[in-house]
């Protein structure tokens, strides 16, 4: 597991990496000058210029940062010059990379392992384990999101899943009673016994679970395949994100809902790198778009408040004021922190607990 959360610790950091170097390419493709492409966060191991740009390698694996002065240097560093449509793209390249990177990702998947998408009512598939509530019976017996449950047995008579209801009918047919379950995690296969309750009011297992069939696509497909699953993801992430938050705050039970930090997203891709690489591919391409849809959002300190506050100098014809702008960015900037620590706390508990 050590060796699998290095891999997930990896992969994010080149995700972030990834995030930065379209920064970096726009304020290349501009003309203006970067001072620093970083990879990890200071103190530094050590670094080389080229050109204009120093590249370095730091300690702190927390993703990698750039430095262009005219963007976002002191004021007396600041290019007023530079027009504001090359400002909001070299804004915007970070998003752009990740949602690129993103399509690169799922075209892979599609031509090499397959997409997965969800079954039609009648249509066999594998069962899939979508989440787990914390505390449940599930979690106690170590199922994990991704995990498929291929069968039950009892009594010696086993029973293959291949449509949820299948499940449903064996769990809730076999109250009181014990069962084995039989999951595959990878390329393992292992049994799972389980003692269901048998009052009706309580949860069998505390899970979310979804019925996943793969749809494997030729070379020449995978392309035109990944690029409709990013547009759909890209769409439907909102979508689902703003659901789960208003049914967390009617008091609903979302299983599997939970605010994560770099910790926990650490943890959970060590999990699917353990399941085989393209669940951790998926996750990635996963984590990429919410990058994406993050940044974007026209909040101070992320790309998408720097793009309004262009937008506000566009408007108004010459830029908001430089310590006014540094401000909100400053307190925003303490709030994300904030939040990354308070989650990050939360995520060390769950994983002690």
């Amino acid at each position: 597991m050590f060796f699998y959360i290095l891999i997930a610790i990896l992969s994010l950091v080149v995700l972030i990496t990834v995030h930065e170097l379209g920064h970096f390419l726009m304020a290349k493709k501009f003309g203006v000058p970067v001072e620093e492409f970083g990879i990890g966060l200071p103190p530094r191991i050590f670094g080389f210029q080229f050109g204009q740009t120093l590249y370095s390698l730091n300690w702190l694996p927390f993703g990698a940062f750039v430095k262009i002065p005219a963007l976002e240097g002191e004021d007396a560093e600041r290019d007023e010059r530079l027009p504001i449509y090359k400002r909001v793209l070299i804004f915007s390249g970070g998003v752009i990379a990740t949602w690129i990177a993103a399509f690169l990702i799922l075209t892979t998947i599609a031509g090499v392992w397959g997409l997965p998408f969800a079954a039609s009512d009648d249509q066999p598939g594998q069962i899939q384990i979508m989440g787990v509530n914390p505390d449940s019976p599930a979690e106690e017996m170590g199922i994990k999101m991704g995990d498929i449950v291929a069968g039950g047995q009892i009594n010696d008579q086993q029973f293959d899943f291949d449509q949820v209801d299948q499940m449903i009918d064996f769990l809730g047919s076999h109250r009181g009673q014990e069962v084995t379950l039989v999951i595959q995690r990878g390329t393992d296969q292992f049994n799972i016994d389980l003692a269901i309750d048998s009052d009706p009011e309580k949860e069998v297992l505390g899970v979310m679970i979804g019925s996943v069939v793969r749809q494997h696509y030729f070379w020449y497909q995978a392309p035109w395949a990944g690029l409709k699953a990013t547009v759909s993801q890209t769409i439907a992430i909102p979508v689902v994100t703003v659901d789960v938050f208003n049914r967390l705050i009617q008091g609903e039970n979302v299983p599997g809902a939970r605010l994560v930090g770099p910790i926990g997203i650490v943890q959970i891709a060590g999990q699917q790198a353990a399941a085989g690489w393209d669940r951790l591919l998926m996750l990635v391409a996963t984590i990429a778009i919410y990058l994406t849809i993050f940044n974007i959002i026209p909040l101070p300190a992320l790309d998408g408040g720097r793009i309004l506050f262009l937008i506000i100098e566009k408007v108004r014809g010459r830029a908001p004021s430089r310590m006014i702008e540094n401000r909100i960015n400053n307190v925003f900037f303490l709030l994300l922190i904030g939040l990354l620590i308070f989650v990050s706390i939360k995520d060390i508990f769950y994983l002690f607990s």
